[in-house]
């Protein structure tokens, strides 16, 4: 006898939508922590995933300096806005992700 379990009808699905949701959410905290003054650097925020991974970040050219330079003076928004935010994220990201499965499974 051979047993072969095909999983739950959804759950892929569930998991990308989850990802997606947690992605966005992890980018916006991202964009409201991000010194940006010009509009530029937060209109450069992406959030994709692709497959079970998902990816965050800003394509400016001035992203990176922006980020890294905690020597500069910000009136909004702080330096390491991306890596605070991921920081903060944890709890979220079970959140956001538990409860797509958590409907595709009827739980």
């Amino acid at each position: 006898m051979t047993l072969e379990w095909k999983g739950v009808a959804g759950l892929d699905k569930a998991i990308a939508n989850g990802l997606q949701m947690a992605a966005d959410a992890l980018k916006d905290d991202a964009v409201h922590r991000s010194p940006d003054d010009s509009g530029e650097l937060d209109a450069s925020a992406t959030a994709e995933v692709d497959g079970r991974e998902a990816t965050v970040g800003f394509s400016s050219d001035y992203a990176v300096i922006q980020h890294e330079r905690t020597d500069y003076r910000h009136d909004d928004g702080e330096a390491k806005f991306l890596e605070n935010a991921a920081e903060a994220f944890p709890s979220q990201f079970e959140q956001i992700l538990g409860e797509q499965i958590k409907r595709t499974i009827g739980g």
